[in-house]
């Protein structure tokens, strides 16, 4: 190695371009980031080129190392480097993980297999999603030299078919533990009879009948200690009520058959105000049933119509719905990878895919 400056590009002439073979091999796919659209691999990237200046294989270096024909390992910080980089890169590492050895043959050919774990960028479309498939490009470039010093050339071996890494994400099913319901002996249900609120303070007092005077007595402790129950407050308003009605007819006297003509329209005449409001009474009621029987026709077309509006939305959105369910299947099946990933390359990657089998 004397006398060799790694900085130096190896060409014999200044018009030549040095050929590097690149090719990657893919050994984790670590994590996909739909969040951040980051894609993180761990990859081996493997490297091959000519540096004349390495060369043993013809006099006098053949004599000078011993006739070696076998590779000899020298670190690859001593040797001239492409310097190949991944360009889309998120997080700002752009060398290998590991300067490791690298292979020098005797016709000066340099075999260099340094391991990487790169995180790229990966722009993710779920428009097909679940039945969605990304593409995820790693771009590489020498960082050093442009297009007119070196001709990166993607390596690929013969019938060796490309491997398609498929992501499936499982759903997690969530699982809540619900303790047993024990009774404490402190919450016992209890099950309590209600007497009734018409039979509070009613009772029947069987005295025997001694003194005339005593039954007042009778009476005025019943005053005090009785109390009219809630279900007869009923019946004082119905004695209410049809009070009125007993004005009425006490003030026609002998009632409508009894007595003269003279006699029965004077009756008439001082009870023609609670005649009136009976009236009254009878036509609000009348025009009260009246308005309360249309507003429930009303209601009971109206409950129609909506009834049939509802049908007919519950149609639509069924159909809607079926036609939405398999029109997503149907995207989902026929959007397949396909079998030419990259524009510019004309090798078809995998066999012709038929959709419709």
């Amino acid at each position: 190695m004397k006398g060799y400056n790694k900085n130096v590009r190896p060409t014999e002439k200044s018009g030549d371009i040095t050929q590097v073979d690149i090719k990657m091999t893919l050994t984790n796919l670590i994590s996909l980031n739909e969040k951040e659209e980051a894609l993180t691999t761990s990859v081996w990237i493997e490297l091959q080129w000519c540096d004349y200046r390495l060369r043993w294989d013809q006099p006098p270096r053949s004599t000078l190392y011993g006739n070696i024909t076998k590779p000899l390992r020298i670190p690859s910080k001593i040797l001239w480097l492409p310097d190949i980089i991944l360009e889309n890169n998120v997080d700002g590492q752009f060398e290998v993980a590991l300067y490791c050895n690298a292979l020098v043959s005797p016709d000066g050919c340099v075999y260099w297999l340094p391991p990487a774990i790169y995180r790229s960028a990966c722009p993710i479309t779920v428009n097909y999603f679940p039945f969605d498939w990304q593409n995820c490009t790693m771009v590489f470039r020498s960082q050093t030299y442009s297009a007119n010093e070196i001709d990166m050339v993607l390596k690929v071996e013969d019938n060796h078919t490309l491997e398609w890494v498929l992501l499936n994400i499982l759903p997690r099913l969530l699982k809540m533990q619900m303790r047993p319901w024990t009774p404490n002996n402190d919450s016992t249900p209890e099950i309590r009879n209600r007497e009734p609120l018409a039979t509070d303070g009613n009772g029947i007092f069987l005295v025997p009948c001694r003194r005339r005077s005593s039954m007042t007595l009778i009476t005025k402790a019943e005053e005090y200690a009785m109390k009219t129950a809630r279900s007869e407050l009923m019946f004082s308003r119905l004695k209410e009520r049809n009070g009125l009605m007993k004005s009425v007819l006490e003030k026609l006297h002998d009632g409508l058959d009894g007595g003269t003509p003279e006699q029965l329209g004077i009756s008439l005449a001082k009870a023609s105000p609670e005649v009136k409001k009976c009236v009254a009474s009878c036509k609000h009621i009348a025009e009260t049933a009246r308005q309360q029987s249309n507003f429930q026709n009303e209601n009971e077309e109206w409950f129609l119509v909506a009834r049939v509006i509802d049908r007919a939305c519950f149609i639509v959105m069924a159909s809607v719905f079926f036609i939405g369910t398999i029109g997503v299947f149907l995207m989902g099946h026929f959007n397949q990878p396909p079998s030419a990933p990259f524009p510019r390359d004309a090798k078809t990657y995998l066999p012709p895919i038929n959709v419709l089998g």
